[in-house]
């Protein structure tokens, strides 16, 4: 993914991607795009919030040619800790995914 800081505390943030299976480059899976934005609450916690589209082959459902479209909602949250040279990081996330339904034929 891509970040680009807009103001002291803001970010923008992008992200795409496309998967392939069996190593075919003609034989894609799926593909998506996340934008979102990120603010820097405090050196120690980041708060990401976006949208994200997925569409993804049913071919694991017998059906090669028909991709379903995702809508998600995600959000979340980064908490940094640091002991010397280590650090962790906590990592809170809240996704909603909307599926839409297909029907064969």
């Amino acid at each position: 993914g891509s970040r680009l800081r807009f103001a002291e505390k803001w970010s923008l943030h992008f992200d795409t991607g496309i998967r392939f299976r069996d190593g075919y480059i003609k034989e894609k899976t799926q593909y998506f795009v996340r934008p979102g934005i990120i603010y820097q609450a405090s050196k120690k916690v980041q708060i990401f919030g976006g949208y994200a589209f997925f569409s993804t082959s049913q071919w694991l459902n017998g059906y090669e040619d028909v991709f379903r479209p995702e809508h998600r909602y995600w959000n979340f949250i980064t908490i940094r800790e640091s002991f010397g040279r280590f650090e962790i990081r906590h990592r809170y996330r809240l996704e909603a995914r909307w599926q839409q339904k297909f029907k064969s034929g």
